[in-house]
């Protein structure tokens, strides 16, 4: 527990608090409501959906025949013009900070490395401290465009890589990985011993 980093967003909150004085009282708009009550408008728009039974609320496990697996491989290929398997490719989850942190630990063998990208985002840790030997990051400095680069991890931890996440576009700076980032990120994966043949 004592490697998990604090939250950001808890961080982000005793930040503003130690600011926020009676002299000078700090107005936050990083939340919807800045400061003030939610609109009343907002809580009878809510109260109002709630009754209608075509907004169900999601089920907790969400498979590949729910509606939103159906229609993703259409949708993907049609932006991407890459065909995905809703049963086999395709997991939908309440929320990306679930899939973030829970996939490293569902997916990797108790010898595996996670190599996860930095960011200031806690669930990418979080989920790659829960599995057995520890969390690598590959370096983004911001001459290489924040970019992880490979080169900088020893050659016998790096072939111990059984995941890798990219962070893209790059939280918080926004940096974009480009085709060829990509590319050249895939080849270094499949170069390594435990890769699956492409």
């Amino acid at each position: 527990m004592d490697a998990l980093e604090e939250n950001l967003f808890s961080l982000l909150e005793k930040l503003a608090a130690e600011v926020n004085t009676e002299a000078l009282p700090l107005i936050d708009l990083s939340s919807g409501s800045p400061d003030q009550p939610t609109p009343p408008e907002v809580i009878d728009s809510l109260q109002s959906a709630i009754h209608r039974r075509e907004k169900p609320w999601l089920p907790v496990v969400l498979g590949a025949n729910h509606r939103s697996a159906r229609r993703s491989p259409g949708s993907i290929a049609r932006q991407y013009d890459v065909e995905l398997d809703p049963h086999s490719e395709i997991a939908v989850f309440q929320g990306s900070h679930i899939g973030i942190g829970g996939i490293p630990r569902a997916l990797l063998s108790p010898r595996a490395i996670p190599h996860l990208h930095r960011s200031l985002l806690s669930d990418l840790p979080l989920g790659g401290a829960a599995v057995p030997g520890g969390v690598l990051w590959p370096a983004a400095q911001a001459e290489n465009h924040f970019l992880p680069d490979f080169n900088d991890l020893p050659r016998e931890v790096a072939d111990k890589a059984g995941l890798v996440v990219l962070n893209y576009p790059h939280n918080p700076t926004g940096a974009l990985a480009t085709p060829g980032a990509v590319r050249q990120r895939a080849a270094v994966c499949s170069s390594s011993p435990g890769a699956d043949p492409p």
